[in-house]
């Protein structure tokens, strides 16, 4: 999902301007919890659906993923912590 929509995921974090890794991590959740995106959100579900797996668990994966891949693409415009 990640790289289907990389470009909708780098605008939404060069428009929030994350400062640090931990700005990262927090933006990164609160954009799974409220992902905009009607059709990600209903493939997620499906995907929770088939795997057996609640919907809150699946989108706190996701954002430690994005997290993880938002700070690889910014890292060198974040701060260390």
């Amino acid at each position: 999902m990640y790289s289907e929509n990389k470009d909708f995921f780098l605008d939404y974090f060069k428009i929030k301007g994350p400062k640090t890794k931990a700005e990262v991590d927090k933006l990164s959740t609160e954009l799974m919890l409220n992902l905009p995106n009607k059709e990600m959100l209903e493939k997620l579900r499906q995907a929770s659906f088939d795997n057996g797996v609640s919907l809150p668990l699946l989108l706190q994966v996701c954002a430690i993923f994005l997290r993880d891949e938002i700070i690889k693409e910014l890292g060198k415009e974040l701060v260390l912590s």
